[in-house]
């Protein structure tokens, strides 16, 4: 038999907020923070979670787009058909 193949897919990672940013809403707007959300590498569809409550799901290529209410410290995950997780952890502040 010969070796099982190596998986030749691209590490998970998440497109659209990065490890330890401090997001902040447009000077003077009490609107909500809007962030367009992709993942690059991974497999197949993705799952979204915010603080580990479901988000949202995303085709391959497809972004998600989610608006935070609140000011706080977040962390967003994602996790693919494949089993491949990936996470960033970011704060919105006043």
């Amino acid at each position: 038999c010969p070796p099982p193949a190596l998986n030749s897919v691209a590490a998970l990672s998440i497109v659209g907020v990065r490890e330890g940013d401090r997001l902040r809403r447009p000077a003077a707007s009490q609107a909500s923070l809007r962030l367009t959300l992709n993942a690059l590498g991974g497999d197949g569809r993705r799952w979204w979670f915010l603080n580990g409550t479901p988000l949202g799901d995303s085709g391959h290529q497809e972004a998600l787009n989610t608006t935070l209410e609140q000011p706080g410290r977040y962390e967003l995950s994602v996790l693919d058909e494949s089993g491949q997780t990936a996470r960033v952890e970011f704060s919105v502040v006043e």
